[in-house]
């Protein structure tokens, strides 16, 4: 998905955890799955994640972007898929596992990630030539390709590790007609992204952005940290 987030995991990263499931958003091109990010692409299978701000260390690292990054909620993930349009993205779980950072209640970090499912529809209502697309590349990985309405009713989210929470949320978007961020948070969204890939920390993204009247915690994600730019320029 993105590889961004907060610099310092809130659990300092453990090794060996259990595996985790997350939301992620890929870039679509030719039957392939990319970052959105640094355009790098996924494999079928098992992906070994490297820095590729080029240091030598290992991944994931604290105090560095490096690793898989997923969303515990998938209604930020689809915000995100839906402020990179016009280009073909994709929404599915990763599984991660290896050596995993946690970043609280915002998602994760993992050195070794696998895509688990492909969503038809989403972020959008199920559109024919898009959810081709999708379902072409998950027979190319090898993985199930399903709408989220029938993902949620026939329980396919929770036999895949998904919370109840995170349901009840994706239930709450859809419900709602799938909402889209407005403009000036999708901008900002793409400046922090931006910043982030530069390799600046939460606080130094803050200044860069005119915000010097607030503390960003080192365990602060993506989508609070753009909360409080948004809340603390107006």
């Amino acid at each position: 998905m993105i590889a961004t987030g907060s610099l310092e995991p809130v659990d300092g990263g453990q090794v060996g955890g259990e595996p985790v499931i997350g939301w992620r958003v890929w870039g679509l091109t030719n039957d392939r799955l990319l970052s959105i990010a640094q355009g790098a692409s996924w494999e079928p299978g098992e992906n070994q994640a490297r820095c590729l701000a080029g240091r030598e260390h290992d991944v994931p690292a604290p105090s560095c972007h490096c690793g898989f990054w997923a969303l515990n909620n998938p209604v930020p993930a689809m915000h995100l898929a839906l402020s990179n349009r016009p280009w073909p993205v994709a929404v599915g779980l990763i599984r991660g596992y290896g050596a995993i950072a946690l970043h609280g209640r915002e998602g994760f970090r993992a050195g070794l990630a696998s895509v688990i499912c492909i969503f038809s529809d989403a972020p959008e209502p199920l559109v024919t030539e898009l959810g081709d697309a999708r379902r072409r590349v998950a027979e190319e990985y090898g993985v199930p390709c399903i709408v989220l309405d029938a993902a949620i009713s026939i329980g396919f989210l929770h036999e895949m590790g998904v919370g109840s929470q995170a349901v009840e949320q994706l239930k709450a978007w859809i419900a709602a007609g799938r909402p889209v961020p407005n403009a000036d948070l999708i901008r900002l969204k793409r400046q922090v992204d931006w910043l982030r890939a530069q390799g600046l920390t939460n606080m130094e993204i803050a200044r860069s952005l005119n915000v010097r009247t607030v503390e960003i915690k080192v365990d602060t994600g993506p989508d609070d940290l753009v909360r409080l730019i948004a809340e603390h320029r107006r």
